[in-house]
């Protein structure tokens, strides 16, 4: 796990550029990649671009339309090994399909919509860790995943994307800066 620094060694160009990677001024990919690396080792970087997403959503600009952000909360019940929504959700599903060779695994399905389309999530707990796994139907898509400790970025390819030993706790994805799903969940 990497270590977590304060904010000493960040300056305010810094700031500003995980500020305008944000709020999507900044679309350079290398830009892009190395904030969300800093963004894995500074906790005050962290908490600088998750409170930007907290006003967004408080605030409601005119431009940025409220659906493209989606809030999921999930406790994990011991006694039956399933996900347990904190407040219902139309886009949660039942898991329609256990996971093969993976009888017992607690899966939990979130479908919802973009662009012309649904993308799904395929979110399984196993071994003390998450994988979560993405279905959409057109070639391309790029997401980003961000966590306390983890910076990734998956492609959609042949209409799947896999993300792997992600830490229970909060899981931000980031559709083409289009769509923000942010994931808590308590183990």
């Amino acid at each position: 796990m990497m270590q977590i620094h304060s904010h000493a060694n960040c300056n305010d160009d810094t700031q500003q550029t995980v500020l305008g990677v944000a709020d999507g001024t900044i679309t350079d990919e290398k830009t892009i990649n190395e904030v969300f690396n800093h963004l894995t080792e500074c906790k005050y970087c962290r908490q600088l671009y998750e409170d930007y997403f907290l006003v967004v959503e408080e605030d409601v600009v005119d431009d940025i339309d409220t659906d493209d952000i989606f809030s999921f909360e999930f406790t994990f019940n011991k006694n039956n090994n399933s996900f347990v929504p904190v407040t219902s959700n139309k886009y949660i599903l039942q898991p329609q399909v256990q996971v093969l060779a993976q009888p017992n695994v607690p899966v939990v399905d979130i479908e919802y919509p973009f662009k012309d389309s649904m993308i799904r999530l395929k979110i399984i707990y196993n071994n003390q860790a998450i994988d979560i796994g993405i279905y959409y139907p057109e070639n391309g898509l790029k997401i980003y995943l961000l966590t306390g400790s983890k910076f990734d970025v998956a492609t959609i390819d042949n209409h799947n994307a896999y993300f792997s030993a992600i830490e229970p706790g909060t899981i931000v994805l980031l559709f083409e800066f289009k769509k923000i799903v942010k994931i808590h969940i308590q183990i």
